[in-house]
């Protein structure tokens, strides 16, 4: 898989830092820009939701990936009943904690959601369900940094808007955080890193 050090990728930023050697793996940034790109087309407002899956600490899961499986379809599922119109990308990551975790953004029609909460709660839900367990912060709202500091976890991309190149850069940014390379590499052969939605090829 292919890794970059740049600043920017097809002329957006991304999260790397060439002092520390933090790369970006170019396979899932362009997973992410199809997705992005594909919403934006299909839809003229699309709201972009930003979360981390993690297990609880005390209990004991498998290391395969079969339970984000069993996560993604009822969640993909609801947020078609509806009718949001999901899109998705997810990777997996494991550093020194017991157990993997994934983070998601998800793509869905702005024109029928405009804050997060209906995605947030669909994947509070189905993940509670999958885990057997309801704890609180399971799921990830993401809205502050690791140095504490508050930071948005959805972006509007409104297409008609004059600000809508800042927006889908602003986005794309934070979404590239899914493809550093550092936390990744740690997962059993046969085991996926990335996951998400198939999106029609461009001819």
């Amino acid at each position: 898989m292919t890794r970059t050090l740049n600043s920017e990728y097809m002329g957006l930023p991304i999260m790397t830092d060439q002092q520390r050697g933090y790369e970006c793996k170019t396979e899932i940034l362009d997973k992410i820009l199809s997705v992005m790109e594909h919403t934006t087309e299909k839809h003229n407002k699309v709201l972009a939701v930003r979360v981390d899956l993690r297990f609880p600490k005390d209990k004991h899961y498998p290391n395969d990936n079969k339970l984000f499986s069993k996560f993604t379809s009822p969640f993909v599922k609801d947020l078609k009943r509806q009718k949001l119109d999901p899109y998705y990308v997810a990777v997996r990551e494991q550093s020194k904690e017991k157990h993997q975790h994934y983070h998601l953004v998800v793509f869905v029609d702005g024109n029928k959601v405009k804050f997060p909460n209906k995605v947030i709660k669909a994947a509070e839900k189905h993940w509670g369900k999958t885990v057997n367990d309801d704890k609180r912060g399971l799921v990830e709202h993401c809205t502050k940094s690791r140095s504490g500091e508050k930071q948005t976890n959805f972006y509007r991309l409104r297409r008609n808007d004059s600000d809508y190149e800042e927006h889908r850069t602003a986005c794309f940014h934070r979404c590239s955080y899914l493809a550093k390379v550092n936390t990744k590499g740690k997962t059993a052969k046969r085991e996926r890193e990335v996951f998400g939605s198939q999106v029609p090829k461009k001819h």
